[in-house]
């Protein structure tokens, strides 16, 4: 969720049968389809829409990443209901990665 530049989906790419490189942002999908096809990483596709409403069927995923991007979510919580709602049964792991910082 919020691939950005896909740093974490190339990172998983290798041990996964799927990635879905998912952000609200198109420039940054099409920065991920580039990168993936210049790395011949052919697992991955990217999907567009917002953290807060998951284009996904219940139960299809096993995990669910996020690296740096929940400061862009309009609804942190709806957010994380989205997710649970897309792990499948036996799945549900979430790795979640955020700094916020005072700025000073």
């Amino acid at each position: 969720m919020g691939c950005g530049a896909g740093h974490a989906s190339f990172a998983i790419a290798p041990h996964a049968k799927e990635v879905v490189a998912y952000d609200i942002a198109p420039p940054m999908l099409a920065t991920v389809e580039a990168a993936a096809r210049e790395r011949g990483l052919g697992s991955i596709r990217t999907q567009q829409g917002a953290a807060e409403s998951l284009p996904f069927e219940d139960g299809y995923f096993n995990w669910a990443v996020s690296r740096m991007s929940a400061h862009h979510w309009r609804d942190v919580p709806a957010a994380l209901r989205e997710v649970r709602l897309v792990f499948a049964p036996s799945g549900g792991g979430f790795g979640w990665t955020s700094i916020a910082g005072s700025g000073g």
